[in-house]
């Protein structure tokens, strides 16, 4: 059953855990000249000197008239995302979950057992922070909430807020310090890459050879005729200008020391990616031609092998058809 409060305090509060601090930011930034919303980072002040429980509990049980679960594995363990949580639930058993919505920080989350399977959930990554905000704000109007049209101070506060954002993220790009988070996330990104190689050699009868070429920051592994190639290229050591990631597939052996082939490897396939980050402290991939968010290395290495298995299969199916 729906609850009959009409005077909410917030429009809408956020839940998240540390990592999405920034996304769970960015999305509230777009909505909070039209909406009143609740995130903890822009509360604290009210907050301190309450019994934070007790006041946690209130605004995400009563207070709000939605909330947004930013949701990963983790959400719900924390002390304060599992008082969040237990709110939603209490509130829940009373008005049913129509109020709470949930954004996906993970590709395949592993659903609560107590959501119902019919709750709606918005991927991060497909969708991205404007379609993400743009539903919320929908959200909102569905439930009875009335958005305040933004005043042009109000936007070009918004715009400020923006430009000193990307601001952060060109000087930090362009620093010591970017750099070697960047060769820090190739490094993550060869490892994830070989734990994958390690659970599919024990799960297939695949075999798997690699090599990295000494001072360099390449990794080749190779398969069943077909050759899978990261290479990492950064000219400056205060600089992240002109750096990229190349991700390449060719038929063939290649790069390997001490190889014959009777034929020249073919290239299949040709990906480049260049280091970003958000905030300084989320840090990820993104594709040289597309707009789409960040991939984390992890993510980054799933894409990778997926596309190294299906040029595998491709190539190996070719002998019987």
């Amino acid at each position: 059953m729906s609850s009959n409060n009409t005077n909410y305090k917030y429009d809408v509060a956020f839940s998240f855990l540390e990592q999405d601090e920034s996304v769970a930011t960015q999305i509230h930034d777009l909505l909070q000249e039209r909406l009143s919303t609740f995130i903890y980072t822009d509360r604290q002040k009210e907050i301190a000197g309450t019994d934070g429980e007790k006041t946690f509990n209130e605004v995400f049980c009563k207070q709000s008239r939605i909330v947004v679960v930013f949701y990963r594995e983790g959400w719900g363990d924390t002390p304060w995302t599992r008082i969040e949580q237990t709110a939603i639930r209490n509130r829940a058993y009373e008005e049913g979950y129509g109020f709470v919505l949930f954004i996906t920080m993970e590709p395949s989350p592993q659903i609560p057992q107590w959501l119902p399977k019919t709750q709606i959930w918005i991927g991060l990554k497909r969708w991205g922070v404007d379609v993400a905000a743009g539903v919320i704000e929908a959200r909102v109007q569905e439930t009875g909430g009335t958005p305040k049209e933004e005043t042009t101070v109000q936007r070009a506060k918004r715009k400020e807020r923006d430009i000193e954002r990307m601001k952060a993220r060109n000087a930090f790009l362009n620093s010591d310090d970017g750099v070697k988070a960047a060769n820090k996330e190739v490094d993550n990104l060869f490892l994830e890459l070989q734990t994958l190689c390690d659970t599919i050699a024990t799960e297939t009868g695949w075999t798997f050879e690699k090599h990295q070429p000494p001072s360099e920051k390449t990794l080749l592994i190779y398969s069943c005729g077909i050759t899978l190639a990261h290479g990492w290229g950064c000219r400056w050591s205060n600089t992240l200008e002109d750096a990229y990631l190349f991700i390449r597939t060719w038929r063939g052996k290649r790069g390997f020391p001490n190889i014959w082939n009777p034929s020249e490897p073919v290239m299949l396939n040709e990906f480049i990616f260049s280091f970003d980050t958000q905030d300084t402290i989320q840090f990820g991939w993104k594709k040289s031609d597309s707009s789409e968010r960040l991939l984390s290395s992890k993510q980054l290495a799933e894409f990778s092998m997926k596309l190294f298995v299906d040029a595998i299969h491709q190539l190996q199916t070719q002998k019987y058809e």
